[in-house]
């Protein structure tokens, strides 16, 4: 039920095992960026999360859900059935049961909280949200990030693909709203059945206190010995889809070890050994540096160690990603390169908040590069306006803003439909009163 305060009471779910919300990912950044703005706004915010993993900080409450004893042991023996073997069988059904315990766990954590509505980050078999909503009859609010059975289909593969398009069908249709992250997944959502005037479209984002324009020389540069050097860098997940690769393909073209360009890759993941190898062919020996994987409050001073920054797509990248890493450079004031793909190309405004290279095409790369670095006015420029078009559309607190008016309005709709059914229970029983005494 709505409060005159305007106070929101919002019970935020993630059942994906692999986003730690304390972690280092995109999508961990995501789920706590949107939480403390919500938070800092004022409003009541409780994260009941599969995995809370890493060491972030947080500003709101946060509870991981375990997936039960009992249950932790029957997976465990499920994973050596041989039916399951070779298969991705034990961790879909994982998933689908851990929905269900979400669930039950969640009415017990949540009764004393109070919600008035369920947020929930949608995730392969769940219907967790959807249940806890009717339960405690209020809205759900359902966020997609990705074609999720595609996606898992496509890149991993699914043991049960039936049950997996049911459930992505029932909480899709069946949520009171659904926001989406781009252009693309709101086509996607429309062919899944999602009614237009139920869904709206709220990119990612950056926090622009956080991540604000580098203050005097890097350290980090000086560290790497590199305080001479032309840094281009990049943060993310080294996965295929993003094309890493073409970063040392075009560090080669500049001129590799005997040029005044160097490498910064930061993050980690299945391409990073392929990189590593790649990176000590002798023409780029000592000139790409590998931080890994780091808490996301360090990101910010190894951005300021970078002298432009790429968001590297490949050539068969599918387009309806919200790259937070792209808000995130932006708010840094950096000179941004992006892939002309997808969501780049709306947020990119050639040349005036930053530039765009054909996914794929290194000697395109390359050439930017080149040129950019020799412009250092134009960089300062662009990057400017880029964190001007952050502050404007592309933070945290826009986004916990707009998630909250549509809260409002849902919760509002909700508590006048509330009001209908009851003065009609009300008038059936006076009815059928003056009936009884007739």
């Amino acid at each position: 039920m709505a409060r005159e305060s305007a106070i929101v009471r919002i019970a935020y779910l993630t059942a994906d095992f692999g986003v730690p919300v304390l972690g280092t990912k995109g999508a961990s950044a995501h789920v706590r960026g949107l939480a403390q703005a919500l938070r800092a706004d004022g409003h009541d915010v409780i994260v009941l999360a599969a995995n809370i993993g890493g060491d972030a900080e947080t500003g709101f409450a946060l509870q991981e859900v375990p997936f039960g004893a009992a249950l932790l042991t029957l997976y465990d023996a499920l994973q050596d059935e041989e039916i399951c073997k070779g298969t991705r069988l034990a961790k879909d059904l994982r998933n689908l049961l851990y929905a269900s315990s979400l669930e039950l766990q969640g009415r017990l954590m949540l009764e004393e909280f109070g919600p008035d509505l369920i947020y929930e980050r949608q995730c392969l078999f769940s219907t967790a949200g959807l249940e806890l909503a009717r339960y405690f009859e209020i809205p759900l609010m359902l966020e997609m990030n990705a074609p999720l059975v595609q996606e898992q289909e496509e890149m991993r593969g699914l043991s049960m693909p039936l049950v997996a398009t049911a459930a992505e069908r029932l909480v899709l249709t069946s949520a009171d709203h659904v926001i989406v992250v781009s252009q693309a997944l709101r086509a996607h959502a429309t062919g899944l059945g999602v009614a237009p005037d139920r869904l709206s479209v709220i990119p990612n984002a950056a926090d622009p206190e956080m991540f604000g324009p580098p203050q005097g020389p890097s350290s980090i540069k000086r560290q790497l010995g590199w305080h001479d050097r032309f840094v281009i860098g990049f943060v993310g997940s080294m996965k295929p889809w993003h094309g890493v690769d073409t970063l040392l393909e075009a560090l080669e073209l500049l001129g590799g070890a005997d040029s005044r360009f160097r490498l910064l890759l930061v993050g980690a993941g299945p391409e990073l050994p392929n990189l590593r190898e790649r990176s000590q062919r002798p023409a780029l020996a000592g000139c790409v540096h590998f931080a890994g994987a780091v808490p996301h409050r360090v990101v910010p001073d190894l951005l300021g160690a970078m002298d432009l920054v790429v968001a590297t797509y490949a050539a068969n990248a599918a387009e309806y990603f919200s790259p937070v890493k792209l808000f995130e450079y932006m708010a840094m004031s950096l000179p941004v390169v992006a892939a002309r793909i997808g969501q780049a190309c709306e947020v990119i405004d050639e040349g005036r908040t930053g530039w765009l290279y054909t996914p794929g095409d290194t000697h395109e790369l390359a050439g930017l590069i080149r040129m950019l670095a020799n412009s250092v006015e134009q960089c300062r420029v662009v990057g400017a306006a880029a964190r001007d078009r952050v502050m404007n559309e592309y933070t945290w607190h826009n986004n916990a803003r707009r998630v909250v008016a549509i809260a409002e309005d849902l919760i509002a709709m909700r508590t006048s439909r509330d009001r209908e059914r009851r003065r009609r229970q009300a008038f059936a029983q006076a009815s059928l009163a003056r009936a009884g005494g007739a």
